[in-house]
């Protein structure tokens, strides 16, 4: 009976197991079924997204130009490869995925469709571009569904050894050995050696299946943590690509299909695309000219660029391109693409779109800020650089470098070791770092050597801060002083000097300004007032004088300042020790123009020589009038003998020989006049006139050297017998403010002729141009005012350009500008020169051609060869009839190179071909079109050309024309 109980049990044990089993394999089966299913709809939602998101479509005549570098930087481990496919199933591109690593796919390898192939197109407007096939990676799915098996036989095992087990117990003998099949098993599937196989410790087959169940059990445990692991790693990251691509910041990814037909579709659009372009991205996936409709048609070229060459060399392209919004304004986006040809020869592009509007304007800010910054440092003399926070340059503009022969370029990333001396570098290092640890401003002189020498500077320096105050450099600007404290030196020396004379002299010295308030006073002034020379100062007279006397003398000096002429006179004036005669000089003080400024005075106190002149009246009658003008050269000579009687200190100082060397000495042995019969027509005019007042003589001091010389002479009687009373004024120094003043006025006249002549015709064409745009500015085209602007800049921009060479011109003129020659290329610059000129002559409808080859070079000062050609073809322009026509030749010889410019205008008179050049006169006559000139022009090209020590000339016949012609002396 309990044989039959333990069969009945044992048969219920082998019933459980064979249910079990087929449990197991319906298991296996459903769920091969369900992972089958999801990897095909994955590999299907991937590949409609690829198709959409691949593909850039530009618009131009109706074509897509697909790009066939795609860079997948990883794909899912369940896709194979990936073929992007033209129309033609021509191969374009694609990747290979092998172990989570991609390889590119041979753009020349076959194509080889599958029937288990996944093919979708790619679309735009209804239009197929290609194609992307997709191919499924199984091996991943095969090696789950083979995890799976285990497990589940991991399970049976377990069943059978258990029922096993129970068998063994039950029917008290083994019908089967499960024992060494569990041993094969578990040494089939152990391939694992971190997991250890298992070992018997026990003798008996109990122990040893107990041992070994629960080595499986561990191992069961394991593998099902392994894929738990797995599986939320995998939607970690897919929770974290959906989130990016939802919530990318100003930009959106996307994923397009290109066709060879010019279709376009994309496939993937980020939840972003809503935000960016209005439509949800449904509507874009449907639709992709909601997209490129937007790019501006001024930028489809750049597009269709950038995807041909990312195309071609399957490279990613970034492109910039101009939007428009839903609301009219504009936005600059960033497309960056890769493309990734498919099976089906469509193009599928991964893409990501940014908005950087803002990045343009603060790029824009910044280049502007830099153009600024730059253009003001440039145009400055003044040394203007900046250090970081280890006092290395960051910034520094041409006068810096200019300074020590480097470029600006040399200096930044070095300090001041590498350009000055180091006692001069640690110097300066000392005084940057303190100015950027105390955070204060400071200005200061500094001494520096430079290529030029030692330099003086007034330097100024602070920090430069970041925007929480934190100190990150520093900044400076030095202006060279060097002239100054030269100037200031040389003045302070000067006053030192005048002070030293004038304390020395007796005689009153003193200056006032136009308001007759005294400016300077030596010490005899000040001691004549019972005062200091500091209490005068900034006073008038009327702190000094009586009312009366104080109301004369400012008369008195009103009418010197206003005539302009030194006055000596004799005034007798109250002082504090009673009546002082005094014998007065003055004069007006000038400036460089000639402006009076202010007056000065010397006054001699002669009250004792007036008292004693009756008692003297004979014996001082020759030294009153010799000495009544002492900053003059006085002689008192025999008139028969031409003896030089008497003379005072002023000769020697005007002519450099000392009283000695002149007394007894006619004016012919001591050389003084460079006429040497001045003396005869002197004694001629005194015969016929008895005096002679304010003659200029050229005179001849002792060194040789020249003396401008105010001459007056008197005959006087003194006992019968004749002698002549000869006064000479020193006037060289006047002289030559005079010529100075005379030159000035001379450049400013040629300066103000230059800007009439070379601005008026650019500034009225300008003027032309504005007036046609106001007139008609709402009926024009947009292209044609664009044109009519466009002239307006360039006229603008050329008269710009006149300016500086008329600033030039005039730099030249007052000795400052250096003659600079330099080989240039005739015909360029003459270009260059006739397009300036070109909107005058189209005025007149005037032909302007030029004649010389290509290759010559002319070895001239580019500004003036510059103002000659406009000078020369501004008159040619003037004087010829509209519609005529200009030529412009140059002929290069051994030794010259000939420029003419030829008009077939109404010519010139042969009675004024001469005036042309003459310097001693201003020719001028009106244009063709009663324009007016200054007859400046020529002069200044005649100038320019004689500067290059070449010739200029004119040949001209009367109602056929004028040719003028210049030369220029080849470079030696």
């Amino acid at each position: 009976m309990k044989s039959i109980s333990n069969q009945i049990l044992a048969y219920i044990l082998i019933s459980l197991s064979v249910v079990y089993v087929a449990r197991y394999f319906y298991n296996v089966h459903t769920r091969t079924q369900f992972e089958t299913q999801r990897l095909e709809k994955n590999n299907v939602r991937t590949c409609e997204r690829l198709a959409y998101f691949v593909v850039n479509p530009i618009l131009h005549n109706d074509s897509i130009s697909l790009k066939t570098n795609i860079n997948f930087e990883a794909l899912d481990e369940n896709i194979g490869s990936i073929q992007i496919l033209d129309q033609s199933n021509h191969l374009y591109a694609g990747v290979v995925s092998i172990k989570g690593k991609t390889n590119p796919i041979n753009g020349n390898q076959p194509l080889v469709l599958r029937q288990d192939s996944i093919v979708r197109p790619i679309l735009y407007q209804g239009k197929t571009l290609g194609k992307v096939v997709l191919y499924s990676n199984k091996e991943p799915l095969q090696q789950f569904l083979g995890e799976l098996k285990q497990m589940f036989v991991l399970e049976i095992c377990v069943i059978f050894l258990s029922i096993a087990i129970l068998l063994f117990f039950v029917l008290k003998r083994v019908v089967i050995n499960p024992l060494s099949i569990l041993k094969k098993w578990v040494s089939s599937i152990n391939t694992d050696n971190s997991i250890p196989k298992p070992k018997l410790f026990h003798s008996t087959e109990v122990d040893t299946i107990i041992d070994t169940v629960s080595e499986l059990t561990d191992r069961l445990i394991f593998t099902l943590k392994e894929n738990l692991i797995q599986s939320r790693q995998i939607f970690e990251k897919e929770s974290l690509m959906s989130s990016i691509s939802t919530n990318l910041p100003e930009g959106m990814i996307y994923r397009l299909s290109t066709y060879d037909n010019g279709d376009r579709k994309f496939t993937y659009l980020s939840g972003s695309f809503q935000k960016i372009y209005g439509h949800t991205p449904e509507e874009g996936m449907n639709d992709a000219s909601l997209i490129f409709g937007r790019v501006l048609r001024e930028d489809i070229p750049l597009l269709l660029e950038a995807e041909a060459e990312s195309k071609k060399n399957l490279s990613t392209y970034r492109c910039e391109v101009r939007m428009v919004n839903l609301d009219g304004t504009r936005r600059f986006s960033r497309f960056v693409s890769t493309p990734t040809p498919m099976e089906d020869g469509s193009i599928s592009w991964d893409g990501l779109e940014l908005d950087i509007t803002d990045l343009k304007k603060t790029q824009s800010d910044l280049q502007q800020n830099k153009f600024l910054l730059e253009s003001i440092t440039e145009g400055l003399p003044d040394i203007i650089f900046a250090k970081d926070i280890n006092a290395r340059y960051t910034f520094v503009n041409s006068a810096v470098a200019n300074r020590v022969n480097k470029t600006p370029e040399e200096f930044l990333g070095k300090d001041n070791s590498t350009i000055y001396s180091p006692e001069e570098a640690k110097k300066t290092l000392e005084k940057d770092l303190e100015i950027m640890e105390t955070g204060e401003m400071q200005t200061f002189e500094e001494e520096l050597t430079t290529s030029s020498g030692i330099v003086t500077f007034l330097t100024t320096k602070g920090p430069i801060k970041d925007a929480q105050g934190k100190t990150i450099g520093m900044f400076g600007i030095a202006r060279d002083i060097t002239d100054l404290k030269k100037v200031q030196s040389d003045l302070q020396r000067n006053k030192f000097l005048l002070e030293s004379i004038t304390e020395g002299l007796p005689d009153v010295v003193f200056a006032m300004d136009l308001d007759g308030r005294y400016l300077f006073v030596n010490s005899a002034l000040a001691k004549s007032a019972n005062k200091k020379p500091e209490e005068l100062l900034g006073k008038d007279n009327r702190d000094n004088f009586p009312p009366e006397e104080a109301k004369k003398i400012l008369e008195k000096d009103l009418e010197i300042m206003k005539t302009g002429q030194i006055q000596t006179f004799e005034e007798q004036l109250t002082r504090p020790f009673g009546k002082v005669v005094y014998l007065t000089t003055k004069g007006p003080i000038k400036d460089a123009e000639g402006k009076t400024v202010g007056m000065f005075g010397i006054a001699r106190d002669i009250t004792d020589r007036k008292i004693g002149e009756e008692a003297l009246r004979v014996s001082q009658e020759k030294f009153e009038f010799a000495f009544n003008s002492s900053p003059n050269a006085i002689f008192i000579q025999d008139e028969q003998t031409g003896e030089i009687l008497e003379t005072n200190a002023t000769s020697s100082k005007i002519f450099g020989y000392s009283q000695e060397e002149i007394l007894f000495k006619t004016t012919l042995e001591l050389n003084l006049y460079k006429n040497p019969k001045f003396r005869e027509k002197v004694i001629e005019i005194l015969n016929g006139k008895g005096s002679i007042r304010n003659v200029e003589v050229l005179s001849r001091h002792k060194s040789g050297a020249d003396l401008h010389i105010v001459f007056s002479a008197e005959r006087h009687y003194v006992d019968h017998k004749p002698f002549l009373f000869v006064n000479m004024q020193d006037v060289s120094e006047r002289k030559q403010v005079e010529l100075e003043l005379q030159k000035l006025n001379l450049d400013k006249d040629r300066f103000i002729s230059i800007l009439g002549h070379d601005l008026r015709s650019p500034v009225n064409n300008i003027l032309l141009l504005l007036e046609l745009l106001h007139a008609d500015l709402s009926n024009m085209e947009m292209e044609e005012s664009e044109e009519i602007v466009d002239l307006a800049y360039k006229s603008a921009k050329n008269t710009s350009k006149l300016l500086d060479d008329v600033l030039l011109w005039a730099t030249a003129q007052s000795g400052k500008m250096e003659f600079n020659s330099q080989m240039i290329n005739f015909k360029t610059d003459c270009l260059n020169v006739v397009e300036l000129m070109q909107a005058n002559a189209n005025a007149k409808n005037i032909t302007i051609e030029l004649h010389c080859e290509d290759s010559l070079e002319v070895y001239v000062d580019k500004n003036m060869l510059d103002t000659v050609l406009r000078n020369l073809i501004s008159n040619a322009i003037k004087f010829t009839h509209t519609g005529g026509k200009i030529t412009l030749s140059a002929e290069k010889t051994t030794q010259e190179v000939v420029i003419s410019v030829a008009d077939n205008g109404v010519g010139i008179e042969p009675k004024d071909v001469g005036k042309i050049f003459d310097k001693a006169q201003m020719f001028t006559s009106i244009g063709t079109n009663a324009e007016k000139g200054t007859g400046f022009g020529l002069k200044l090209c005649q100038e320019f050309v004689e500067k290059h020590n070449g010739k200029i000339w004119v040949e001209s016949e009367v109602g056929k024309g004028t040719c003028f012609y210049f030369s220029l002396p080849n470079a030696v």
